[in-house]
């Protein structure tokens, strides 16, 4: 199944990348002074912070949405193995410690093989 849903860090991270790309074009080309960077390198990081906030919430609201419709995405539906999965880590906080994986050090010579 192909997820094609936008994810959260990549689009911050590409507004990143891409503000600072612009900053440092309008600096190097002279468009802007270097006196304006240390406000606009922050006003990069808030625009893509804010980005990421809208990202999230519309998420999570169009998950909602399809949750009340009945269209549960993959992560919301059980899978069918999970039964079985939980019954073998049951399992598994059942059994006893093993022996530790190395030798016990001696000082016996003969031993040291």
């Amino acid at each position: 199944m192909n997820d094609r849903s936008v994810k959260v860090p990549h689009l911050v991270f590409a507004v990143l990348f891409l503000g600072t790309a612009l900053v440092w074009l309008l600096v190097a080309t002279g468009v802007l002074s270097a006196l304006a960077v240390p406000y606009l390198v922050p006003g990069v990081l808030v625009a893509a912070g804010l980005l990421g906030l809208v990202a999230v919430v519309a998420g999570a609201r169009r998950r909602d949405h399809d949750r009340h419709l009945g269209h549960g995405t993959v992560e919301d539906q059980p899978a069918d193995d999970e039964p079985a999965l939980r019954d073998r880590l049951d399992e598994l906080d059942d059994l006893e410690p093993t022996a530790p994986l190395t030798r016990p050090l001696t000082t016996d010579p003969k031993d040291d093989r």
